[in-house]
């Protein structure tokens, strides 16, 4: 199996937190917000059960699918699932809103939820300006989810960090994929 060094990364390391928090024995049911093409399942352990929510249609075959987003009513009760993950979808998602998909997310989860997304920093951006700017040059159109970012503008982490505090949540943040090494 293929996957881009940051994809790659990304699932390893969410994956890493899921199994250890598995013993083996219990199932563990895992939402993942935007995960059409993340192919979590393929990194955690087999009696973890995962169901996809992603705004696009399921033309991959994946199990577990359902169409939506995670700002409208859902199919699924509070607390519904042991662990939810949001890998690189938050920044996809108006800046106004973000506060809400959190809240959303947090109410489907029993304990945990771990989620991965660039974060605003003058480094970040002038890193995907680059890469867009190549992206262009070889195919003659901005990157699809670049131009999002663009658009939407990253997250701000001291916002987050903000609102999880406020929230009384704990949380824990761990960064990955070193700028220098994803150019």
């Amino acid at each position: 199996m293929y996957y881009p060094f940051d994809l790659y990364t990304r699932l390893f390391y969410i994956s890493d937190v899921i199994n250890k928090l598995n013993s083996g024995t219990q199932r563990i049911r895992v939402l993942d917000v935007g995960g059409r093409d993340g192919k979590l399942y393929e990194f955690v352990n087999k009696n973890i059960e995962i169901s996809i929510l992603d705004i696009r249609e399921n033309d991959k075959g994946e199990k577990n699918y359902f169409v939506g987003s995670i700002l409208e009513k859902l199919p699924f009760t509070a607390d519904q699932f042991d662990i939810v993950t949001s890998c690189e979808t938050l920044e996809h998602i108006d800046v106004d809103d973000r506060e809400r998909a959190l809240e959303n997310m947090l109410g489907l989860t029993k304990d945990i939820l771990i989620f991965s997304c660039p974060f605003k920093s003058k480094e970040v951006e002038q890193a995907e300006r680059i890469v867009n700017d190549y992206y262009k040059e070889m195919h003659g159109e901005d990157h699809p989810w670049l131009i999002e970012h663009f658009q939407t503008e990253l997250p701000n982490i001291a916002k987050i960090e903000g609102f999880l505090n406020k929230s009384k949540y704990q949380f824990t943040y761990i960064p990955s994929n070193n700028i220098n090494t994803w150019l």
